[in-house]
């Protein structure tokens, strides 16, 4: 069989961890680095790696300009602010079958534009695997049948800005996208994260939808200490009933019954997933990207008022990622 291209676009945390997975893939792929800064780590985890050489070619640039000009799947994991600029260039010079985007999508609302009119056609998904994951999926009859409608996403430092449109599309995956009706936004302090020129919010994000619905997000936020703040949890619940997935220590609990282990997402095992998916079916269980826009959208409107509120600017983008 013929080695298949594969393109990772940034090699930081979350594009390594691509890698690892994609080295521990059983089909034969030449896999293609980019990162203008690659990393003796980087080179170092290939170099350890128990794979399989004869399968497994390991190729590096510090531009897009001498990649293949076919490629079988890219891998967007940068940083969103270079995102559009990385898509013009691989649209333009590259054919690109199949694509996979890291979240959120872009930092503005003309970016987000760009990305629905240009992938509205095209073989792409956006890296949301809690929208396709098994364990996560089984819940759906639970919850409904419990009319369990609410859901609170709380904890300490989990990434708001960066990570809500996981729990978002998820609710909306459950409850078939419901109508918003008003939101609540307690949004206090944004932050300088780890990534160069990326800041995280703290606050309450809270949105509301028809049939008594809603999704609240909150991040250290105490509101006269009436908040309880857990550990990075997922709730749903309704006026009786609670059903908590524990993100911190991987357990969920419903009502009376004992706590129980569960098996989340994870990106080392799950890019496998969907390569054979592709390899295979020509699809994955990711979202397509043209169903993560209105969800984006939402989201990107509430982050971009909260930084020009809190700043006192007035731009059309914010640098979250």
């Amino acid at each position: 069989m013929t080695s298949k291209n594969i393109l990772i676009v940034g090699v930081g945390n979350i594009g390594k961890r691509h890698l690892e997975a994609l080295l521990n893939s059983k089909h034969s792929l030449n896999i293609h680095l980019v990162d203008p800064v690659l990393s003796t780590n980087n080179k170092l985890l290939i170099n350890q790696s128990n794979f399989d050489y004869k399968k497994k070619k390991i190729f590096f640039y510090k531009t897009l300009n001498t990649v293949p000009a076919k490629i079988f799947l890219t891998i967007l994991s940068t940083t969103a602010n270079y995102r559009i600029k990385i898509i013009k260039h691989l649209i333009k010079n590259n054919n690109v079958k199949y694509w996979i985007i890291e979240k959120p999508l872009c930092q503005s609302l003309k970016d987000l534009r760009y990305i629905e009119e240009t992938f509205c056609k095209r073989n792409s998904w956006v890296n949301l695997p809690y929208d396709s994951n098994n364990f996560l999926l089984s819940l759906k009859k639970t919850i409904k049948k419990n009319k369990l409608g609410n859901l609170l996403v709380t904890g300490k430092n989990w990434g708001l800005a960066c990570n809500s449109i996981h729990y978002l599309q998820l609710f909306t995956n459950y409850f078939q996208s419901p109508k918003l009706t008003h939101t609540k936004i307690q949004l206090k302090h944004w932050y300088k994260t780890r990534r160069k020129g990326i800041y995280d919010v703290h606050g309450k994000i809270e949105l509301h939808f028809n049939n008594n619905y809603s999704c609240t997000f909150i991040d250290n936020y105490e509101e006269n200490s009436k908040e309880k703040i857990k550990k990075n949890c997922m709730i749903f619940y309704s006026k009786n009933k609670k059903l908590i997935i524990n993100e911190g220590e991987k357990t969920t609990s419903f009502g009376k019954t004992k706590k129980q282990k569960i098996s989340l997402p994870r990106v080392s095992r799950d890019i496998i997933i969907v390569l054979d998916s592709l390899i295979k079916k020509s699809t994955c269980a990711l979202p397509l990207v043209s169903s993560c826009t209105t969800n984006q959208r939402l989201l990107l409107n509430i982050f971009i008022d909260s930084w020009n509120h809190i700043k006192k600017n007035k731009n059309k983008n914010v640098p979250i990622s």
